[in-house]
């Protein structure tokens, strides 16, 4: 699948569950910078590690989704957590990991902000083809814009 399109449904991804938590959308690209593909910048950081776990992992959810993969990755998706193996999941598991758990604990938690992610990306999956459909054309999009677009989809 084209690297493109991957990168703008997951940068959709990260969209739709950064509105969800309530955290307001300067920018988002598909424009290479360096080593990142592809990026969501926000006015403020979410404060709250569970939620910005969610956020982070939603950008896999996305990709997961838009490839067909979207039940019995349960074994796959706690694999990459325990074996930090995948970015995001990584990122999931360092957020939550601020409130002080176990490695079990933490790992569950990691877990369970994927498949809230999942969740949101079900639920909100026109609004991700909408954005990720605008990034493809545009490139990159304004907050305002992504407000347009997520107001429109639902």
């Amino acid at each position: 699948m084209d690297e493109l399109r991957l990168t703008a449904y997951h940068e959709a991804g990260h969209a739709i569950a950064s509105r969800e938590m309530e955290i307001a959308i300067i920018s988002i690209t598909i424009v290479p910078d360096g080593a990142v593909a592809g990026s969501v910048h926000c006015n403020t950081a979410c404060r709250c590690p569970f939620n910005t776990a969610v956020i982070l992992s939603a950008g896999l959810a996305a990709t997961n989704r838009l490839n067909g993969i979207t039940s019995d990755i349960n074994g796959i998706i706690i694999d990459a957590i325990a074996a930090k193996s995948e970015i995001d999941l990584i990122e999931a598991y360092w957020a939550v990991s601020e409130y002080n758990l176990t490695e079990d604990e933490t790992e569950r938690a990691a877990w369970v902000a994927y498949k809230q992610a999942t969740e949101l990306v079900k639920t909100h999956w026109q609004a991700v083809e909408a954005i990720a459909g605008a990034l493809l054309r545009q490139g990159t999009l304004t907050g305002a814009e992504v407000a347009a677009l997520l107001n429109e989809a639902e």
